[in-house]
């Protein structure tokens, strides 16, 4: 008779030890997920980051190229300018009857800065 008494308890305490062995599950599968969600934020954050500063990179990039591309323009004509600026000069010294000594004055100043 005290079987029939006892064993019901034993059943609760057995179901009582299931739930806890369960709910301690739970709170090691909760804690995990809080875990990677924290984690996966800050991936997230410094992806952003990343993608920014990419962006920016980009751009300063595409401006030097653009600048370099000017540059080399630059360097290709300034040899014909010059030899331009030399004819102009040359015509002007010819037509004022100047001297040979200040065309060459006059090309220095224009060569050197």
């Amino acid at each position: 008779m005290m079987y029939c008494q006892v064993r019901p308890l034993l059943v609760v305490t057995e179901n009582e030890e299931k739930l806890a062995h369960k709910e301690h599950e739970l709170r090691q599968v909760t804690d995990r997920y809080d875990k990677l969600r924290q984690d996966h934020d800050d991936l997230t954050r410094q992806h952003a980051l990343v993608t920014d500063e990419k962006a920016t990179l980009s751009e300063q990039l595409r401006s030097e190229a653009e600048m370099s591309a000017e540059a080399e323009e630059v360097r290709y004509l300034l040899p014909k300018i010059v030899f331009d600026q030399l004819l102009i000069i040359s015509t002007k010294v010819h037509n004022t009857g100047s001297s040979f000594l200040n065309c060459r004055v006059i090309v220095v100043a224009l060569v050197d800065p």
